[in-house]
């Protein structure tokens, strides 16, 4: 799933459901009694509880008897357990030991039964060759644990396995990846300078998390355009985000979610419901970059917009169940929802469900496309696998998986393309020429200060505007440009970039959202509502 640095916890619907489960805790466990799960029992279980935590009884060594039922024990040696299987399931158990055997005698390098046993469990996980299941040893299994809270230490990617390759879903708002580029559909191909080509998710998200403040190169692959990129990132806590509301006038509200937690189901019904008070008339809603979370509190946030009926179907392996809403919202409004690569999951769900109830449109990119749902389970040893063990339908009953949602109105986002930092730094000034002069003069143009035309050349116009730049951070007016100044000035270019963005969809949202609010139509061809 898409992980925060994190193995599928944030591109997995994060599905189970826990009103208790808000950033910044830990999850609680539930301690049962061992039993048998079959896919019906597991998918009410996961419904239940974000992170499903089982305590099951854990196993004594055992020799297979061939016979009798499976499952039948019998009291052996002090430090033996004796377990009878099936002939098939001997067959297979005696093969393993085998293999086992003749690695231990054999290889040249001490391999201990646990190490193999591991192997064995992973590579259970493996043949189902389903990239959301994934089987993770004690330490994994903490890690992976520790990655679903609030709040970490990292450089604020969600990441997925896609075709074998580390691939990144979203990145957080603020975050060191973010403010470097980064980009939903990038390749992480190199962290710290290790190769990525044959690490798990937990090892590389294990690789991108670390102490504040430490650094962390980071090599990406970005498929769009071919190009391989080196960033070189500084570790920091992050914090995920949920919600950020904004009044745009005119009756017109604004919602972001970045991701669906019980601080989303809590919080988006009381937003909504003080925004209709205060005369609300329609609703964009922004789940860009949003790569999931809880079932419930997404299904929260769906009773709040759409009227009575169905909102989506979970098809399991030996049956499927329905959730709808139960009753009409006091007032049902126009919404837009922006969506693009990063949009995931419980958030592609909140997205289809809106359209297909036709109370809304899409506007944006495709969406990622992870219409998959996943229980986790963890064992007493502390090891844990996380399952798939559904599907989830929007009312109109078409699979997003590994199709995603074609928005109604396709607005690519617009490129802020900033001037390129010079590889190598010298001091500089006046009389100078240069690649570097040339690369510190668009700094200072795309920030607003007069240089002339960019030329390479550092004249008297370059070096009064340095003189200015250096007034403005309260420092010597000396119109000479040192590295540090040099870094000062790019770190400028970004925040600026930042700051002066200009968001062509959200605006393309408010055109035709205000369109329906005047006109009651929204001036594009809709598809007919689901019943």
């Amino acid at each position: 799933m898409k992980t925060i640095e994190k193995p599928f916890t944030r591109l997995f619907m994060d599905h189970g459901i826990n009103r208790s489960n808000a950033p910044k805790r830990t999850e609680a466990k539930e301690k049962l009694a061992p039993v048998r799960y079959n896919a019906r029992t597991l998918a009410a279980l996961c419904l239940v509880v974000l992170i499903l935590t089982l305590s099951l009884t854990q196993a004594k060594p055992v020799t297979a008897e061939p016979g009798a039922a499976a499952g039948t024990q019998q009291a052996g040696a002090e430090d033996e357990v004796t377990i009878t299987l099936s002939r098939d399931e001997a067959e297979l158990y005696e093969r393993l030991r085998q293999v086992m055997t003749v690695i231990r005698e054999i290889h040249p390098r001490d391999v201990s039964l646990e190490t193999l046993y591991e192997g064995a469990l992973k590579g259970a996980a493996e043949a189902v060759a389903d990239p959301y299941t994934q089987y993770m040893g004690k330490e994994e299994f903490g890690d992976f644990a520790s990655s679903i809270e609030g709040e970490y230490v990292g450089i604020g990617v969600t990441i997925e396995l896609v075709n074998g390759k580390i691939t990144v879903v979203n990145t957080f708002p603020g975050s060191p990846a973010r403010q470097a580029g980064m980009k939903a559909g990038d390749v992480i191909t190199r962290v710290a300078g290790q190769d990525m080509a044959a690490k798990s998710l937990t090892e590389a998200s294990t690789l991108l998390r670390g102490q504040e403040g430490t650094a962390v190169s980071v090599t990406i692959y970005r498929p769009s355009t071919g190009e391989t990129l080196e960033m070189d990132l500084i570790r920091r806590k992050i914090t995920i985000p949920t919600l950020d509301f904004r009044d745009l006038g005119d009756g017109l509200k604004y919602i972001a979610i970045a991701q669906f937690t019980s601080e989303t189901g809590r919080n988006f019904p009381a937003l909504i419901k003080t925004a209709k008070m205060f005369g609300m008339k329609g609703l964009i809603l922004d789940l860009r970059d949003n790569p999931g979370g809880t079932l419930e509190d997404c299904l929260e946030v769906l009773k709040c917009l759409v009227p009575k009926g169905p909102m989506v179907s979970l098809v399991y392996k030996e049956g499927r169940e329905e959730y709808s809403n139960e009753e009409d919202p006091e007032k049902v409004i126009p919404v837009v929802v922006l969506t693009n690569g990063g949009t995931a999951s419980a958030a592609e769900i909140v997205a289809a469900a809106v359209r297909d109830r036709g109370v809304g449109i899409l506007v944006g990119e495709r969406t990622y496309g992870k219409g998959t749902v996943q229980a986790v389970l963890e064992f007493k040893n502390g090891s844990g696998i996380k399952l798939t063990i559904g599907e989830y339908l929007p009312p109109g009953g078409q699979s997003l998986d590994r199709k995603g949602l074609i928005p109604d109105v396709y607005v690519p986002p617009q490129e802020t393309v900033l001037p390129k930092k010079p590889e190598a730094t010298r001091t500089l000034r006046r009389g100078m020429v240069g690649l570097d002069v040339l690369a510190v003069q668009e700094a200072l143009a795309f920030i607003g200060y007069n240089v002339g035309k960019p030329d390479g050349i550092f004249g008297p116009r370059t070096e009064t505007a340095v003189k200015t730049f250096q007034r403005g951070i309260s420092r010597p007016a000396t119109g000479i440009a040192d590295p540090g100044l040099i870094d000062m000035l790019f770190d400028a270019t970004e925040a600026f970039a930042r700051e002066h963005h200009q968001d062509n969809v959200l605006e393309k949202a408010i055109e035709i959202l205000r369109r329906k609010v005047d006109t009651g139509e929204w001036g594009i061809e809709v598809a007919k509502p689901a019943a």
